[in-house]
């Protein structure tokens, strides 16, 4: 799937028109939710990255267990990997998607199923407070997005320079 073909699909899908930027980066936000697409065509590789927000700022020890025990072998993530930039706390999910070969309907499922799980890990991050409760349930379904997009719009876009590294 090419860049031109990424746009159509998710712009018909959103029903709105998206572009990439120059670097080849094209934001959406889902609710609380933003969604970075980006095409890395060198690679042939579609980068999903969504922001989930800021951790508290303290007694997270159980949080970050239960992060790193869904994170491993992707048993909570579905096939997604969860990042915490240590500066500022801020976490992320990730997946990568060889973008050679996959055509439409695989794509947009696959990005249906990481806005599920973005919303699934937004959830237990806000709902966090200091303890666990059983979110294995929450984990087991895969969150609780509509299959139809729905709320997800265009976002500010991103400026690439701002990464640090």
């Amino acid at each position: 799937m090419d860049k031109t073909e990424l746009t159509e699909v998710m712009s018909q899908k959103i029903g709105t028109d998206i572009e990439f930027d120059e670097n080849g980066v094209c934001a959406l936000q889902v609710d609380e939710i933003i969604v970075r697409i980006v095409y890395l065509e060198d690679v042939s590789q579609i980068v999903l990255c969504g922001e989930l927000g800021t951790l508290p700022e303290t007694d997270v020890e159980k949080l970050y267990l239960f992060m790193l025990e869904c994170n491993h072998m992707f048993s909570g993530t579905n096939g997604a990997t969860i990042g915490v930039n240590s500066a500022d706390r801020n976490v992320t999910v990730s997946k990568i998607i060889a973008s050679d070969g996959v055509n439409a309907e695989t794509f947009l499922s696959e990005t249906e199923q990481f806005v599920n799980t973005c919303e699934m890990w937004f959830n237990i991050i806000r709902d966090y407070n200091g303890k666990l409760a059983d979110f294995s349930k929450e984990t087991e379904k895969g969150g609780s997005r509509n299959d139809d997009f729905s709320g997800m719009k265009p976002a500010d876009p991103f400026d690439v320079s701002t990464l640090q590294v």
